[in-house]
């Protein structure tokens, strides 16, 4: 797992590489985090600025996944 620290919120993310993949490919799960797939050859660095770009739409992604996982255990509860 990958560390991206923005302000006082940490972003940890997972890295898959694949021979076959062309492009970058970035995943927001509950059970499985932030997952970003990536062609091998993508440099660690570049995958990082990539990640940084996208941290305000991962974040965003993040806690609407929470509020959505609150509604569904407060339904449950009623």
């Amino acid at each position: 797992m990958e560390l991206l620290q923005i302000g006082n919120i940490g972003i940890e993310y997972k890295v898959v590489r694949s021979n076959r993949r062309k492009t970058i490919g970035i995943i927001v799960d509950l059970k499985q985090g932030v997952i970003v797939r990536v062609p091998r050859y993508l440099a660690k660095d570049k995958i990082k600025k990539i990640v940084e770009s996208k941290a305000e739409w991962i974040i965003r992604k993040q806690k609407l996944l929470e509020e959505r996982l609150e509604r569904l255990l407060y339904k449950e509860i009623m």
